[in-house]
Order: C-alpha cells, then sequence, then structure tokens
C-alpha cells in the first residue's frame, strides 16, 4: 500500500546519503580535478547513493522535522564526505611538494606547467608526481579502500546523525603532516645525491678556478635529479601503499568521536 509518509522519509534519507557522497566526489583525488565534468561527478554520487540507500531505511529520517534542523544534518553529512576525500588528497598531494622541492634544487624549476586544479604555475616534476600519485592511487585501489570507508562512515556515523566536532578537523592537520612527512620521503633520495653532486661540484672548482663547473653542471644536476628520481618511484609507490589504508582508518576513528 502506498504511504506518502514513507515515501517522504526515504526521500529526506536519500537527500542526506547524497550529501555525504557529494562531499567525498567533491574533494576525492581521482575526480577533484577541473577536468571531469560535473555532470559525470553527479552521476557518479547519484548511482552511489542510490546503491546505498537499501541500506539505510532502518534510519529513515523523519520528513517532518524543522528545515533549518535537515539543513544542518545535510551539513554535518557534507563535512563526513569532506573529511574522508580532504584526508587523502592530501597525503596525496604531499607528492607535489616533493616535485617542487626536487625541482628547485635540481634546476628544473622554470619548466612550468598550469595545474587546473590549484588554478596556478607548478613545475613539471610536480605535476608528474602528482599524476603518479594519483596513477598508483589507482593501482594499489585506493580507490576502493576510499568508498569502502565511505560506506563504513554510515556505521559509524549513521545518516543524520553526523554533528560538526573538532575531532575530523585534528585528524585532517595530521593527514598534513603525514603528507609532508611523504612528501620528504620521497624527495629524500634525489634531494642527497643533489646535495653531494653540488659539494663534489664546489670542490672541483675550487681545485681548478679556471673552470666554470658550477655553470656547467646545471645539466649534470637535472639528470641526476630525474635519474635518482626514476630509480626511487618504486619505493614512493610502496610508501603511498603504506598511507592510504591507515589513513582512512584514522579518519573514521575521527568521525567516531562526536
Amino acid at each position: 500500500m502506498f504511504d506518502p509518509l514513507l515515501l517522504a522519509a526515504h526521500a529526506v534519507t536519500f537527500g542526506l546519503i547524497v550529501a555525504r557522497v557529494a562531499g567525498l566526489f567533491v574533494a576525492a583525488p581521482w575526480l577533484a580535478g577541473i577536468g571531469v565534468p560535473w555532470t559525470v561527478r553527479g552521476l557518479f554520487v547519484f548511482a552511489l547513493a542510490l546503491i546505498l540507500l537499501p541500506t539505510q531505511t532502518a534510519a529513515a529520517i523523519d520528513p517532518a522535522l524543522a528545515w533549518p534542523r535537515l539543513v544542518l544534518m545535510g551539513a554535518g553529512e557534507l563535512l563526513v564526505g569532506l573529511v574522508l576525500g580532504l584526508g587523502v588528497t592530501i597525503v596525496i598531494g604531499g607528492l607535489q611538494l616533493a616535485g617542487q622541492l626536487i625541482a628547485q634544487l635540481g634546476g628544473l624549476a622554470t619548466a612550468e606547467l598550469f595545474d587546473p586544479q590549484l588554478d596556478v604555475e607548478v613545475p613539471a616534476l610536480s605535476h608528474f608526481l602528482m599524476l603518479f600519485g594519483l596513477t598508483m592511487f589507482m593501482i594499489l585501489g585506493g580507490h576502493r579502500i576510499v568508498i569502502g570507508g565511505l560506506i563504513e562512515s554510515f556505521a559509524v556515523v549513521p545518516v543524520g546523525s553526523a554533528t560538526l566536532s573538532t575531532a575530523p578537523l585534528e585528524a585532517l592537520v595530521t593527514m598534513l603532516a603525514n603528507g609532508f612527512s611523504l612528501g620528504l620521503r620521497a624527495a629524500a633520495p634525489a634531494v642527497a645525491a643533489l646535495l653531494m653532486v653540488a659539494g663534489l661540484a664546489s670542490l672541483l672548482a675550487r681545485a681548478v678556478p679556471q673552470m666554470n663547473l658550477m655553470t656547467a653542471s646545471a645539466g649534470c644536476h637535472a639528470l641526476v635529479a630525474l635519474g635518482v628520481l626514476g630509480l626511487s618511484l618504486g619505493s614512493i609507490a610502496l610508501a603511498m601503499r603504506d598511507e592510504i589504508e591507515p589513513t582512512v582508518e584514522l579518519l573514521l576513528r575521527s568521525l567516531a568521536v562526536q
């Protein structure tokens, strides 16, 4: 028998699920770029929310609630999705930091590309590492881990019960530290090699002052930077693998503290 109140309750619940999923897909590292059309993102959001709706029928929201209360619920759901998406995006963003550091020391900073996601000019090496990070994220199943975390978040924070608290923000600060750490670890081999080359060049320049080795070594710096970075891509991928799942688990624990 058709029950309009039950239909309205499911419609409100579906709207809150859409808010949580939309928060994730707005900030998700594999969809956050401007190059992904909003229609495609909207299709993903609608499809995933429709799949999740049958699992949340027991938590149907009373449609008679006041609009301000429903708006606050929607904001809380959006925050949950944003926290999950931003946490992973911040960690991957650490690779861009590594690219900028290597480019500055290796004399490659002048080779810049326009990044539509950040709306700024970034070194080509930084853009390459960001794309490499996204590729490895997908190959390592990071998208499945994040979507699994989204599904698990409905058990940790039932639909309609999300509140605005400081715990997720503290977790994001921790993610910033983890992303910075990942960037430093990714850049460490190339930076160490570049410092050794610079030190050797300075010693040779003092021993043979007639040769302008500091200028001539600029091309050597670039070759060393690219060569060592290419050799260390495997270790960067392993470091990323060790960061993805703990990141999602930390974010889920922070969401549970509400």
